[in-house]
């Protein structure tokens, strides 16, 4: 079994723009390492990713008191790509990831819908659109699925606020058509 290592490149950009007396600091924060179940292996602030429940277990249990490269949080139901997504998502957090949208939603839009414009973005940037007007659903609902495994609570509502702008204002044939999308 080999394992691929992958410096996050928040972390790389951080490390450019701070200097001096605040790079120490930098590296004083402990940075923690989230294996996909293709064994490719993500370095985060652990900071941010505590927003995972069940990093957050891993980290407080005696099984798992730090992580090394060598000794990452395995999620097995993660693949890279979701893994790598759901680590740009909480490098957007920070570590705060409490804003839960309003259910039902009232918009199709998803900046009248959650309070942060970076995370619109994200939602957004997980619908894949062809150029005769079909969207591919596949990508935003594999997040969906890794954010609750995960137990991301509030990634996971925004996700569903996600799909549901995908449905919205929708008649029967077209959801059809929307949830067709989705490829597995």
């Amino acid at each position: 079994m080999s394992i691929i290592f992958i410096m996050d490149s928040f972390l790389l950009e951080l490390k450019e723009l701070k200097g001096g007396e605040e790079l120490e600091e930098l590296e004083e924060e402990e940075i923690i390492y989230l294996c996909s179940k293709d064994n490719v292996v993500f370095s985060v602030l652990k900071k941010n990713a505590l927003i995972s429940k069940l990093i957050s277990a891993f980290i407080e249990s005696d099984l798992q008191s730090g992580t090394t490269k060598e000794n990452s949080i395995k999620l097995n139901n993660v693949d890279t790509k979701c893994l790598s997504l759901i680590i740009d998502y909480m490098n957007i957090q920070k570590g705060d990831d409490e804003n839960i949208p309003n259910f039902p939603i009232q918009s199709t839009n998803m900046e009248e819908i959650v309070e942060n414009i970076d995370d619109a973005k994200f939602c957004n940037s997980l619908i894949i659109s062809s150029n005769d007007g079909n969207v591919d659903l596949t990508l935003l609902f594999d997040i969906t699925l890794a954010s609750n495994y995960m137990d991301m609570d509030a990634l996971l509502h925004k996700l569903c606020a996600k799909i549901a702008t995908q449905l919205k204002e929708k008649n029967f044939e077209d959801i059809i058509k929307v949830l067709s999308s989705v490829k597995k």
